[in-house]
């Protein structure tokens, strides 16, 4: 099954990481939903819309993606929606206050396309 049709919400800055991210998804026919800062990603929380991954860079302007995390793990829409920290900073204690904020996993940039379908695969189980 993996991605198809599944719902996976983007929160990154970096267009060319939104770029890679958006092929992919196209090519395994996911829904892809950018948000391209920590706001536009709690205005979509807020709206109460549904994803089945969220992929969540923590190095945001404006609302960092530690807050989204926060907000992603309080919100009943969204509690149990896997979401996976995508940063190419995840040293030992980043990794532990995402996983004590409620992070399901992690994924480093860069990262190549062919690890990446089977690292979200996985996530979406």
């Amino acid at each position: 099954m993996g991605m198809r049709e599944k719902s996976i919400l983007l929160v990154e800055d970096n267009r060319d990481i939104q770029v890679f991210v958006g092929t992919i998804a196209r090519l395994e026919g996911a829904n892809l939903r950018i948000a391209a800062s920590g706001e536009e990603a709690l205005q979509l929380l807020d709206a109460r819309v549904h994803f089945d991954l969220i992929l969540l860079d923590l190095n945001l302007p404006g609302v960092s993606g530690w807050d989204v995390l926060s907000r992603a793990r309080s919100a009943p829409e969204s509690d149990d929606t896997p979401v996976v920290v995508f940063s190419a900073h995840i040293d030992a204690a980043t990794r532990e206050r995402a996983q004590a904020l409620g992070a399901s996993g992690f994924l480093l940039k860069p990262i190549g396309a062919r690890e990446f379908v089977e690292a979200i695969n996985a996530f979406l189980g």
